[in-house]
């Protein structure tokens, strides 16, 4: 049987795309090893599912300094030992942190694609180490095939590369096989005395979950109620505890709800579903640049919509094209907080509105905003031997 190496030097299970792509590969047919690296904090409890022809191997974190530097040489020695060893049919690097490895696999013969799902702003592509800017600008060149979850990231990365690469662009929607069971006896049955349930679930920063969310479910005239599922990174240390004071002080306390790191993406799937609106919303300098980049890069509005639940999402062009003018998504500004108390209150009273607007999105999903159909010109060059 033929078999795929995934490289990242983080953990796999935190990363959808690769849950998706792997799966596929593994119905193709394919064995697949995943090499990465134990994070340090909460993401580290996200686990990789476990089936039958799939492995993953995580070398344990080092903290920063000289050793997690030596730490580094030693995970390229050791992806480049295991490749060459398990004598890969494939290689797929898909973080700028595994693109030293790729690049000396690539020189040794060996297929490698490139699928880069979290990008460097742009502007700060140099920014990066320099062994990691020179491979990553190398693998962009050099690799069998490129993918991207965005276009626009897509042309940047290969503009500032002048890169001519075979590429494709992969936007990250969950897999079919996660869409929610939808019941049809009960799917016109609108409670709306109970509170509005929002859902977020992700990286806890401020920058998608600014507090003004919190000041506008303060102010509106409805029962509103906000779910959060993920956790904090280093830079938003305890923001965790900065959204629960302050929801304490705003006198809220008891409409957040936290739920910490879930340990599988199906947990992720069954506490989403629960909910009514789902939010993916963007804020601090130059966030119109960044989210533009994100429509369809952000597994957040997929995964919502596969769950039946509506989105609301940033008031841009690129997102009101992809989701609000397919009827499963409303816009809001986080910066306005009036304007979100009265959209939270227009949600509360158009109930079946909202729920329409989840059963457009559960429909997409179904039909095309799916991993397998967005996977299918990858997985037909791979199957090519090309």
């Amino acid at each position: 049987m033929k078999k795929v190496i995934y490289l990242q030097f983080t953990n796999p299970g935190a990363y959808p795309p690769l849950i998706h792509s792997s799966n596929i590969l593994l119905d193709a047919g394919w064995l697949v090893l995943l090499l990465g690296v134990h994070p340090k904090g909460e993401s580290n409890n996200i686990v990789m599912p476990e089936k039958q022809g799939c492995e993953t191997r995580l070398l344990n974190w080092v903290a920063p300094g000289m050793r997690q530097k030596l730490h580094f040489l030693r995970f390229i020695l050791w992806t480049i030992f295991v490749s060459i060893r398990e004598r890969a049919d494939l290689i797929y690097c898909s973080d700028p942190f595994s693109t030293p490895s790729g690049v000396l696999l690539r020189k040794m013969g060996f297929r490698v694609i490139y699928h880069e799902h979290d990008s460097p702003n742009p502007g700060e592509e140099d920014k990066l180490p320099t062994l990691i800017v020179w491979a990553r600008r190398k693998l962009l060149c050099d690799a069998s095939l490129v993918i991207f979850p965005n276009e626009l990231r897509l042309k940047r990365a290969l503009n500032w590369s002048g890169s001519d690469a075979l590429a494709e662009v992969v936007w990250n929607c969950p897999s079919v096989k996660e869409l929610r069971v939808v019941d049809d006896t009960n799917s016109n049955n609108v409670d709306e005395s109970k509170p509005l349930r929002l859902y977020y679930h992700g990286t806890l920063v401020p920058d998608r979950l600014p507090l003004t969310i919190l000041d506008g479910i303060s102010i509106c005239n409805s029962k509103v109620e906000l779910t959060l599922v993920g956790y904090t990174t280093i830079g938003s240390n305890c923001y965790d505890e900065i959204l629960k004071g302050y929801a304490g002080e705003l006198g809220i306390g008891d409409c957040l709800h936290f739920k910490g790191t879930l340990p599988t993406r199906n947990d992720v799937m069954i506490e989403c579903r629960k909910h009514d609106v789902g939010i993916v919303l963007f804020t601090g300098e130059g966030w119109e640049i960044y989210a533009t980049e994100m429509a369809g890069a952000s597994n957040k509005p997929f995964d919502y919509l596969s769950q039946g639940i509506a989105v609301l999402v940033p008031d841009l062009p690129a997102w009101k094209n992809l989701y609000t003018n397919n009827n499963c998504a409303i816009e809001a500004n986080p910066d306005d907080v009036e304007s979100l108390a009265e959209l939270f209150d227009w949600l509360t009273r158009n109930r079946k509105e909202v729920q329409e607007m989840g059963r457009k999105g559960r429909g997409l999903i179904e039909t095309k905003w799916n991993y397998e159909k967005q996977f299918l010109p990858v997985l037909a060059w791979i199957e090519s031997d090309k």
